[in-house]
């Protein structure tokens, strides 16, 4: 029904055992956002506009890099700052990516990546 969860950070640390493991399951997380900024709008838009990835216990992981509205130009900048931030934030990095896949809610997956090891 939503896609969206926002919390203040203050509070974050302690949302897991109030809100259940289905909530956390399901990866409808919520996401920090600072109250104590003066320009809470731009905090939320900043929420909002983000991409989070959650990994979990399996092989395999989505994280959305755009929508159909936008131009190939923005989404090949998403794409490529996607694939930067993955190298930093997944262990090990590229050596521990094994394939990237481009796909639409009604296309099928489009290797973008793939490890030759």
């Amino acid at each position: 029904m939503y896609d969206l969860f926002l919390c203040d950070a203050a509070i974050y640390h302690l949302l897991p055992r109030h809100l259940g493991k289905k909530f956390f399951e399901k990866k409808k997380r919520p996401h920090p956002v600072n109250m104590h900024y003066k320009n809470l709008k731009e905090e939320f838009a900043k929420a909002r506009d983000a991409t989070y990835l959650h990994l979990g216990a399996g092989s395999c992981s989505a994280l959305p890099v755009g929508n159909t509205g936008m131009s190939a130009e923005v989404l090949t900048r998403n794409i490529m700052a996607v694939g930067a931030a993955l190298a930093k934030t997944v262990p090990r990095g590229w050596s521990n990516i094994r394939s990237a896949h481009l796909k639409s809610v009604d296309s099928v997956a489009l290797p973008l990546y793939t490890a030759t090891t």
